[in-house]
C-alpha cells in the first residue's frame, strides 16, 4: 500500500525537478542545462563555484547554435513567471564571454526596451528596436510571457530561444499552452529549456559531481553513472 501510494504521488506530481522529469512532462522539449540552488549554511560557501560551473556549461551548450557568418547572434531569454533568475544568468554569461573577447550586448525589458511600445509589438527583426554596433551576440531578456507578448519576428530571427524555468515549480496547464504557442511561433528556430533552483543531484546531470565532496558521495555518483571501477 505504501509503495503504491508513493508511486501514485510520483505519477501525479507535476513538479519539474530535473531534466528527465521535465522532458517527460513537456513533450517535444529539450533541457539545455541546470543551475543548482545554494541555499542553506552548508552550501552557501559553494555559491560562486556553482554559478561558475553553471555559466561555463551553459556557454558551451549555446556555442553550437551560434552562426558567426550571420552576426549578431540573437538569444532570447524567456520565462513564464518572475523570479526565475534570468537576469543573473545573463549577467554572468555576458561577463564570461566578455572576458574571452566576445562583444556581447544585453537588452532588458526593465531598462533598455519598452515592451509595451508600438515599435516593439510590431517589430519584425532586431533592427526595428536596436541599431547593432558590431556585436557578436545580443541577449534579449523578455518580460514573462503572461505579462507581455514576444513578436514572432524576434523569435524566428534568433539563433536560440531559451525558456528559463524554476525546477521547484509545477508545470501547469496554462504553461503548456504558452509553451505550445512559443514552439509554433519559433518555427525553425530552436526553443530549449533551462532549469534553475534544482537540487544538487539534478544539476550534476550537466555539471558533474559538485562540492562538497566526500567518499560516500563520490561512490554514490560513480554508482549512478556506472563508473565504480574508474580511478578518477
Amino acid at each position: 500500500f505504501v509503495l503504491g501510494f508513493f508511486t501514485l504521488v510520483e505519477l501525479l506530481d507535476r513538479t519539474l525537478r530535473d531534466k528527465f522529469r521535465t522532458e517527460r512532462l513537456i513533450p517535444d522539449s529539450l533541457v539545455l542545462g541546470a543551475r543548482p540552488r545554494s541555499k542553506g549554511h552548508r552550501f552557501n560557501k559553494y555559491r560562486n563555484e556553482y554559478s561558475r560551473l553553471s555559466t561555463i556549461n551553459l556557454a558551451n551548450s549555446i556555442v553550437p547554435y551560434l552562426n558567426p557568418k550571420e552576426r549578431p547572434d540573437i538569444i532570447n531569454f524567456i520565462s513564464l513567471e518572475y523570479g526565475v533568475g534570468k537576469s543573473d544568468i545573463i549577467r554572468e554569461l555576458e561577463e564570461y564571454w566578455d572576458e574571452r573577447g566576445l562583444r556581447v550586448k544585453t537588452l532588458s525589458w526593465d531598462s533598455d526596451i519598452d515592451m509595451e511600445s508600438r515599435d516593439f509589438i510590431l517589430a519584425d527583426n532586431i533592427m526595428d528596436i536596436y541599431e547593432s554596433d558590431s556585436e557578436d551576440i545580443i541577449f534579449i531578456e523578455h518580460k514573462p510571457i503572461a505579462h507581455s507578448a514576444i513578436p514572432q519576428g524576434l523569435l524566428k530571427e534568433a539563433s536560440l530561444n531559451i525558456i528559463v524555468l524554476r525546477a521547484d515549480r509545477p508545470w501547469k496547464d496554462i504553461d503548456n499552452l504558452f509553451f505550445g504557442r512559443l514552439k509554433n511561433y519559433c518555427a525553425n528556430t530552436p526553443l530549449v529549456l533551462y532549469l534553475t533552483n534544482t537540487n544538487r543531484e539534478a544539476a550534476e546531470s550537466f555539471l558533474g559531481l559538485l562540492p562538497p565532496y566526500s567518499r560516500l558521495r563520490t561512490f554514490v555518483y560513480k554508482f549512478i553513472q556506472f563508473g565504480l571501477t574508474s580511478k578518477s
